[in-house]
């Protein structure tokens, strides 16, 4: 999720109404989620989402990224949920088992994935209610967010998805608890996601894009010019260069991004969480879940 710095230190209720992870709709809401791409009702929840104009202030997506094809990343998925009548949402995630998906748990408290939910794989282009565009669409069975997760400071931001019916989608890896070498200053990640492209337009992307984004030392985020005793060291990741202010010269995450995956060498090193409002405000940096942390919680989830 994007938000700024004075979002998140005012009081913990109001933190906590100004956030949402994903994009707000106005269409009617479905009531349910299917595994097959035609079925009416899948087709009804990913509506709700994709007919929004607008997206919350506190989600992520990739500024200064570049097109890609779900080729070049299978294990991207596309999450849609309806939140309440009129009202959608929509995160990334990605497939690390047959039937499992890692996402933030911003993404995931407060909603109801196993009745209101879809996830979509194998799709370069965001499904729309008119079209999954070649991907398939499927139902959940279980829903899982960390247990300590907290939604005012962001601590603990992950959750793990399973599918009600495996997807064919290649799976990425995930790091492990004693992975150090791939949180190294200076190592370079990729950030894959349909967040929005442009701080001044609240529609995220129609396809799917790719950043490349270098690991920062803890140092860089708990500076008391930029996030402070907001970013939490060891739960907490560093990325990116600073934020310019500017779209054209910003490479960093924003609304629709949240939930999708940080990727060194093959294995997924974080979750896309959260970092500054509209993605470019100047001299912040993304902020992302540090995975190694959770590797042991999270694997008692893919048995």
């Amino acid at each position: 999720m994007i938000i700024s710095k004075t979002v998140r230190r005012v009081s913990a209720a109001g933190f906590a109404s100004a956030i949402a992870a994903g994009l707000m709709a106005t269409s009617a809401a479905p009531a349910g989620a299917a595994q097959q791409p035609g079925d009416a009702e899948a087709m009804r929840i990913i509506q709700s989402v994709s007919g929004a104009q607008h997206a919350p202030e506190r989600d992520s997506y990739i500024i200064g990224g570049t097109k890609t094809t779900i080729k070049n990343y299978p294990y991207m998925a596309q999450l849609f949920v309806e939140v309440s009548p009129g009202r959608g949402s929509f995160c990334g995630g990605a497939v690390i088992n047959s039937r499992k998906i890692l996402t933030a748990a911003h993404c995931v408290s407060g909603r109801n994935f196993v009745t209101k939910g879809v996830v979509v794989t194998g799709a370069t282009r965001l499904a729309d209610g008119s079209s999954l565009y070649g991907g398939k669409a499927f139902r959940i069975k279980k829903q899982w967010q960390h247990p300590k997760y907290n939604s005012r400071t962001f601590d603990n931001d992950i959750a793990v998805l399973t599918l009600a019916a495996p997807t064919n989608a290649k799976t990425i890896k995930v790091t492990t608890s004693t992975d150090k070498a791939s949180y190294r200053p200076g190592t370079k990640a990729t950030a894959v996601g349909w967040g929005r492209t442009s701080s001044t337009s609240q529609a995220i992307s129609t396809y799917l894009r790719r950043a490349t984004l270098p690991i920062q030392a803890d140092s860089k985020c708990t500076s008391p010019s930029v996030w402070g005793r907001s970013f939490i060291k060891g739960h907490m990741l560093c990325v990116g260069n600073k934020t310019t202010g500017s779209d054209r010269t910003t490479v960093a995450p924003c609304n629709g991004d949240s939930g999708g995956p940080l990727v060194v060498n093959g294995r997924v090193v974080g979750v896309t969480s959260w970092g500054v409002k509209n993605c470019v405000q100047k001299g912040l940096y993304p902020v992302y879940t540090k995975y190694s942390t959770y590797a042991k919680t999270v694997a008692a989830q893919l048995r």
